[in-house]
């Protein structure tokens, strides 16, 4: 949320308020944003037309060992991102099938809708947030009531080298509204064939009680394709009866949802080195805390003893420091 003394008392004349159903601020221009941050509509616009300075740009290597490039925005262009997130985002449509980036789900509530599955498929999007080109943002805005003008002067608040920038806080949201055409008509062929569909920002999963069939596949691609994005054909993966079965990185089993048991030891070696020499793990007791609530909110097999050397490790920590 934005900070308070940041934003005015009194939003501008004509300005609607969140009801039951959301309305949009009305704007003639994007830099009219600035009376509702109670900053100068000068602000705003400069913020518009610095473009890739705006942010700042490093590298962040995935575990495929592939380099992904993240591009935060700096503090003037991430208030206005919070902004148009907050007071303009929460009007556009979202499947009931998206759980990434959506309020009240999270990745586990997305790998529980699986469970009990005999079958399983996972594709990926390819490039998911730099393929989304500045055309379907504008689609996203004028499809909220927005004229030409705005709609194009927020394409330049949220866009980045004609994509989404992965490190805006808009650019979930805007994903998530872009693909809600393809994901209504995923789910549309998915009700009629038996598959139980989610989707966790590039992430697709299809579950079933009988194998799919190899045109399922294609029909898939093809709703991805009509909306101008692909397939990484390379993270496709099929997972049978006597499969171990993972969905956003989480284990199905027959008690539930677990982390892998690979993750789970990692973590309880971390905890038992801080717990040795807590004097070196001085900077880790935030992330410690956040290993030990994740931990627990996903539960399952093995968590238990883990828990128990992370508050022991937290302990040592709070102890020494």
């Amino acid at each position: 949320m934005i900070a308070s003394s940041l934003v005015l008392e009194k939003p501008p004349e004509g300005a609607s308020q969140i009801a039951a159903k959301f309305v949009v601020p009305p704007l003639k221009a994007a830099r009219e944003i600035g009376a509702y941050l109670g900053i100068s509509e000068e602000a705003v616009w400069s913020v518009q037309m610095l473009g890739a300075r705006a942010y700042r740009h490093f590298p962040l290597t995935k575990k495929t060992g592939d380099i992904r490039i993240i591009s935060a925005p700096r503090t003037h262009l991430k208030v206005i991102q919070w902004w148009i997130l907050d007071s303009i985002l929460p009007a556009a449509t979202v499947s009931d099938c998206a759980y990434g980036f959506v309020k009240g789900r999270s990745f586990i509530d997305n790998a529980e809708a699986h469970l009990g599955a005999k079958h399983i498929l996972n594709v990926d999007v390819a490039n998911f947030f730099p393929s989304i080109v500045p055309d379907l943002v504008f689609n996203i805005f004028s499809g909220l009531g927005y004229s030409n003008v705005v709609c194009s002067e927020l394409v330049k608040l949220t866009t980045l080298d004609n994509g989404l920038p992965q490190g805006a806080p808009t650019s979930p949201a805007i994903a998530n509204a872009i693909f809600y055409p393809a994901d209504e008509k995923i789910q549309k062929i998915c009700s009629g064939k038996g598959i139980k569909y989610t989707r966790y920002a590039d992430d697709l999963t299809f579950s079933s009680q009988h194998r799919m069939p190899d045109e399922f596949l294609v029909e898939v691609e093809q709703i991805i394709f009509s909306i101008g994005l692909s397939l990484n054909d390379r993270k496709t993966r099929y997972m049978g009866p006597n499969q171990k079965k993972e969905v956003t990185g989480l284990v199905l089993g027959r008690d539930g949802v677990a982390m892998e048991r690979s993750a789970l030891n990692a973590a309880r070696g971390w905890f038992h080195s801080i717990a040795v020499s807590p004097s070196a793990f001085g900077n880790e007791i935030e992330r410690v805390r956040g290993t030990i609530s994740l931990i627990k909110s996903i539960g399952g097999r093995g968590s238990a003893k883990v828990l128990v050397q992370g508050r022991a490790a937290l302990k040592a920590l709070e102890a020494a420091h």
